[in-house]
């Protein structure tokens, strides 16, 4: 007999973000409650510390889990853009090995007989877990996950997990793939495509991003009034909290690094299909 799935998600919102994060998880709660194999789905608020809000789950498999994971709900939660109002978290995989629900009319609380707890802790950051896991991957086994610390990580360019900036443009939409997240710092890397001309429209981030031009054109890049222009094998390092903003040939790739994590603080709105086709305007003297 398939034994249920009990999982524990912790999100931590970014100061003063919580009451929109809250909002819309429990979005997500209404929909997910009506999956197949749904058991339990709670959202529950911290009483010490309104920032921290985690999700108790029971899944009658783990397979059932995983298609949620896939599933429209989280996509949906993901393409809001609110895992950009996370500043941390954490998933626990977890199997039952004493105890039980107590109700007011057992005398005493049932127990399963003491069975060793499956390895399946994983500590994964949002970014890193949206980013991946609409395409299926992100409900990696802890051992998995863990490893990435202590062994090499090979991830070829067949293996990247694409995610649309701009879903309304369909093919055309820029795209970037996360490769590694550190566990501790948050530090993420990832690459990031364009197929066709683009605007990133004016942004900052906490701390420093680095970006290395892997293919493509001149990518134009905008901070306090000065223009740099990033030829293929170039390197460009913006400080953290400096207002940018860039112009992205077509056909072009780049590795980026951002020190804060996938977090970006958009200045006049997320990317959006006026966004396409854009090419550096010419510089006023």
């Amino acid at each position: 007999m398939t034994q249920p799935l009990s999982i524990v998600a912790i999100s931590t919102a970014l100061v003063g973000r919580e009451t929109e994060l809250r909002a819309a998880q429990e979005k997500l709660v209404a929909e997910t409650l009506a999956e197949p194999g749904c058991l339990r789905y709670e959202l529950n608020q911290s009483l010490d510390d309104g920032r921290v809000l985690i999700f108790t789950e029971q899944w009658a498999s783990e397979s059932e889990w995983r298609a949620h994971m896939e599933g429209r709900a989280i996509r949906r939660f993901a393409q809001s853009g609110a895992p950009s109002l996370i500043a941390d978290f954490q998933l626990f995989r977890l199997n039952t090995v004493a105890g039980s629900v107590r109700t007011k009319h057992s005398a005493e609380p049932k127990r399963k007989d003491g069975s060793k707890v499956i390895a399946t802790v994983a500590a994964i950051t949002l970014a890193c877990m949206f980013a991946l896991g609409s395409n299926g991957s992100h409900a990696a086994s802890a051992e998995e996950s863990l490893s990435h610390d202590i062994a090499p990580l090979l991830i070829n360019s067949s293996e990247l997990k694409w995610q649309k900036t701009i879903p309304a443009l369909g093919d055309n939409s820029p795209e970037y793939a996360i490769l590694h997240v550190d566990q501790k710092t948050h530090l993420t890397m990832l690459m990031f495509r364009t197929p066709i001309d683009v605007h990133i429209k004016a942004h900052t981030h906490e701390l420093a991003e680095t970006h290395v031009v892997l293919s493509g054109g001149t990518h134009v890049f905008e901070a306090n009034g000065t223009r740099y222009a990033i030829e293929k094998g170039g390197f460009l390092r913006m400080p953290g909290g400096m207002v940018h903003e860039a112009w992205l040939p077509a056909g072009s790739q780049t590795l980026n690094i951002e020190e804060s994590g996938w977090v970006v603080n958009w200045l006049h709105g997320e990317p959006s299909a006026e966004d396409a086709n854009q090419v550096a305007p010419e510089k006023q003297n």
